[in-house]
């Protein structure tokens, strides 16, 4: 029988966060029917744990590390239990003084209800990672049984929420209870979430986290008396992408706790000021180490060394060393480092670097780069571009960019700017008050006016890309009042009014949508204004909502709204996608009034197709709205959705869009029939659009082209995770991609010859992927791959290329590249690492010395050199190394 002895209203004021000197870590304390410890008693357990990594069935030796240390469990109160850990030893390790110091030094009270650990209470300045060691002591000498026999339980403990199977026999006095946790089933862990931009979702699928590993886990503990004499948990985690049956990479945890006295004490007393926290694994936030400006100079010196003559296979991971250890300085030393640099060689190897860094350091010198046109306008692009990848930025990251959004910002700088807002909002809720977000969107909001007024396509670009970036952002602070003038006054244009409305996509379900509701139920307004509304409506559904737009559709005049809303409504009600359920219950199961013509060629719907497998916790969908307006036969938008559903996340991984005005001409010339493609097909549903338009609209191509604009135009976006990346609005045909050298190799290699003797480089980081999974060890396991490369081109001579067939060169042309590509899997114990680590080398070295000379197309002279020294075309490399102490053996 439980029994609850503190009132309920002392929890909801201690879920989360530092609760002060409060008496009690326990919220409420169970009869123990199972576990009988002693108030007043200690008992002392030998404590153990021992990892091994090693690549079965290639190897025989391993990377092991083994910590011993002596945990002594105080009872307090019946519920109140105090963990204090002792004679610490990290064996084979030079930093084990400072592993054991920082593990002993604090005790950690916890929650003890009848065998489970049900909340932890460290204290305030507890690091994470001693943190996670702890819970994984408690992980071991926790029991989650109900009752003394064969059950199945939902059992929380270092691993996050899992399905855990017990089972129990008797031998004598002794209980042997033995564990197996369902890995796959485990909730309440970080996984694709921390790594991706995402959306979480809830499902009852057996499996829950991201299957690159396969996991076990098995424990077994005796119990005697009530008292746990005896436990024993092992794990193991094998990666599947590189693995078989017989052999493949594998890292195995294994636990021991043995009880060798208990006694009776008065010395158990813990009062400190503490955090209420849970056992589940908390990942900890990367931290600056010790800033070391001489590291990073020798990075430099060797890189400028390493690339003197050609890119030599080292210069890749000097690169990735830089861009590491540009991470643990601050402003002061970038700056410091940045301006003593006078190499222009070396100065290019910091410039490449510093925009990978991502910290608010980094970001000053950025600023200032741009700032004093020290960047090319590509390389200040792809910055401002990266910056909406960035899952938990510094909130000093905004003060340092905020100078860039001033006067005149680019389109890059707003939208990958408030996209980095929404990142961080969506971790930190009271984001908004926030200094460095207010003056961010301060800058943003500046930018529309009073009501979003334009007097030239200028000034419209410029208020079009404010308002997709306040789409990003998700927040304002002064807006509402001027985003309700944007899309409701008629003489605005009409892709403003939309964006206008566009831009409520991400903001909180408790901004007023009161204005945007009325936009919606005014019929007098234009159908692609209303539709817009009503998806700004969507992005917050409430019961209330959707009551009102039902019953909105049995009295709803207008066709092209009433079919957007209908078919949009029933394909949440058939959707399949985990992350709309909530909406889909909602809406209900009973039929929607549809008085309503859906004819696909004249009438704006929505489409959508999802599947959902939740045996595999895995599905995908695909969304599609098509907008007509009143003004076109033809669709006046259109937008394609990609969202993949992924073990408890939903991943938008793009969203491409665009609207086009003015092409009912060129519809007619191309395929009608007197057109240069005359087709049937084509002429007949052209036709067939037209004749379908209501009695006062024009249904002549001469009527049509009386409201047309005078060119065609239109525009297109690309979101990335939910983020608006790309925006390009056109005019005329010509103007609907737009291309630069930097993008065409050809040309880029032609300009690169009219300037003569060249000595570029160009450093890349092609990916930096870091994936953590707990063990019960309590240290985690990290799997960390990073591909960086580098490509140089030295050429000197004469070099005239005025086009490819008129072409003078005598000279010497020399590219080099180099990749390196390394694997690393880790137990990670903060102050060292053990595992594997895979490492591989791509390197090219070519020359070329000689004269070719083009005239009009035809070959004058050509004559090639040979190269005295060695021509390398291509090497690869291979290396495999175990890491002991932070060492490569």
């Amino acid at each position: 029988m439980r029994t609850t002895i503190i009132l309920a209203v002392l929890a909801a004021s201690a879920l989360a966060g530092p609760t002060g000197q409060r008496s009690t870590c326990a919220l409420h304390c169970t009869d123990s029917d199972t576990f009988k410890y002693d108030t007043g008693k200690s008992y002392l357990y030998d404590y153990s744990v021992t990892t091994s990594t090693t690549l079965l069935g290639t190897f025989d030796d391993d990377a092991q590390m083994h910590i011993t240390a002596n945990a002594q469990m105080d009872v307090t109160s019946p519920c109140e239990y105090v963990l204090k850990l002792t004679d610490v030893q990290l064996e084979g390790s030079s930093h084990g003084a400072e592993f054991g110091e920082a593990i002993m030094k604090n005790p950690l009270r916890f929650s003890f209800q009848d065998g489970v650990v049900e909340s932890l209470c460290s204290e305030v300045s507890e690091p994470n990672w001693v943190l996670n060691f702890k819970r994984g002591v408690l992980s071991t000498f926790q029991n989650s049984m109900n009752h003394l026999h064969q059950e199945e339980v939902q059992e929380t403990d270092i691993s996050g929420e899992c399905t855990a199977h017990y089972e129990v026999t008797s031998e004598g006095s002794v209980l042997s209870v033995e564990k197996v946790k369902d890995m796959s089933s485990c909730t309440h862990r970080r996984d694709v979430a921390a790594y991706v931009m995402s959306t979480g979702y809830a499902t009852d699928s057996p499996v829950q986290s991201l299957p690159i590993f396969k996991n076990t886990n098995k424990c077994l503990q005796k119990i005697e008396d009530g008292i746990l004499k005896e436990a024993e948990c092992e794990e193991s985690h094998k990666y599947r992408p590189f693995s078989s049956e017989e052999g493949g990479a594998v890292t195995t945890a294994k636990n021991t706790m043995r009880l060798v006295s208990q006694q009776q004490t008065s010395d158990i007393t813990a009062d400190f000021e503490f955090t209420s926290t849970s056992l589940v694994f908390d990942e900890e936030s990367s931290t600056k180490s010790e800033a070391k400006i001489d590291v990073v100079e020798k990075i430099l010196n060797d890189l400028k060394a390493a690339s003197q003559e050609e890119i030599r296979p080292e210069v890749p991971v000097l690169f990735s060393n830089l861009v590491a250890s540009l991470k643990t300085l601050d402003y002061p030393q970038l700056s410091n480092i940045y301006k003593n640099i006078q190499d222009p060689q070396v100065k290019k190897f910091l410039i490449d670097a510093t925009p990978l860094v991502g910290t608010a350091s980094a970001a000053g010198i950025l600023r200032d780069m741009v700032m004093n046109d020290e960047l090319t306008e590509t390389e200040t692009d792809f910055w401002f571009t990266s910056l909406a990848f960035l899952k938990n930025p510094d909130p000093e990251i905004f003060i340092a960019i905020a100078p860039l959004l001033e006067e005149n910002p680019s389109q890059k700088s707003m939208l990958g700017t408030s996209a980095l807002v929404n990142n961080y909002c969506k971790i930190h809720s009271d984001c908004e008050s926030d200094s460095g977000v207010i003056q961010i969107i301060r800058r943003i909001e500046a930018q529309l006016g009073s009501s979003c007024r334009a007097i030239n396509e200028e000034e419209k670009s410029k208020i079009l890309i404010a308002l997709k970036a306040l789409g990003n952002a998700g927040r304002w602070i002064n807006a509402n009042s001027v985003l309700r003038r944007c899309f409701t006054e008629e003489e605005n244009d009409m892709e403003i009014r939309v964006a206008a409305l566009e831009a409520w996509r991400h903001t909180p379900c408790e901004y007023d949508r009161s204005n945007v509701q009325a936009a919606f139920q005014d019929e007098t307004q234009d159908p692609e204004v209303r539709i817009a509304a009503y998806l700004a409506l969507m992005s917050c559904p409430t019961q209330t909502l959707v009551d009102v737009l039902k019953e909105r559709l049995t009295s709803e005049g207008v066709n092209q709204v009433g079919s957007f809303v209908w078919t949009h409504l029933s394909n949440l009600q058939e959707s399949a996608s985990p992350e709309k359920q909530w909406m889909r219950q909602l809406i209900g199961e009973e039929l929607l009034q549809n008085k309503f013509s859906t004819d696909a060629l004249k009438f704006s719907r929505n489409y959508e197709s999802s599947f959902f497998m939740n045996e595999l916790n895995t599905g995908a969908s695909v969304e599609s709205n098509m907008i007509f307006s009143s003004k076109s036969y033809l669709p006046r938008s259109a937008m394609l959705n990609l969202t993949v559903d992924l073990f408890g996340e939903s991943i938008n991984f793009f969203e491409v869009g665009g609207r086009i005005e003015g092409f009912e001409y060129y519809a007619e010339r191309f395929f009608g029939p007197n057109g240069y493609f005359p087709e049937e097909t084509v002429e007949g549903v052209l036709k067939n659009m037209r004749e379908q338009k209501t009695d006062h609209e024009p249904t002549t191509l001469e009527g049509f082209l009386d409201k047309a604009t005078d060119e065609p135009q239109g525009s297109y976006y690309l979101r990335v995770f939910g983020n608006e990346l790309h925006y390009h609005h056109f005019h005329g045909l010509e103007n609907v991609m737009r291309t630069s050298g930097a993008t065409n190799p050809l040309e880029f290699l032609m300009e690169l010859a009219r300037k003569g003797d060249v000595d570029y480089s160009k450093s890349y980081q092609l990916f930096d992927n870091h994936y953590t999974i707990p063990t019960i060890s309590g240290l985690p396991l990290s799997l960390t791959a990073k591909g960086t490369a580098t490509l140089g081109i030295q050429m000197n001579g004469k070099f005239k290329v005025r086009s490819l067939k008129n072409v003078d060169i005598e000279g010497h042309f020399h590219p080099s590249a180099a990749v390196e590509i390394d694997g690393l899997m880790v137990v990670d114990a903060h102050v060292t690492q053990t595992g594997m680590k895979i490492t591989s080398n791509l390197h090219t070295s070519t020359f070329l010395d000689g004269k070719i000379k083009l005239h009009k197309g035809k070959l004058v002279d050509i004559a090639f050199n040979t190269p005295k020294e060695k021509v390398e075309v291509i090497n690869v490399q291979t290396k495999f190394f175990y890491l002991e102490n932070d060492e490569e053996t």
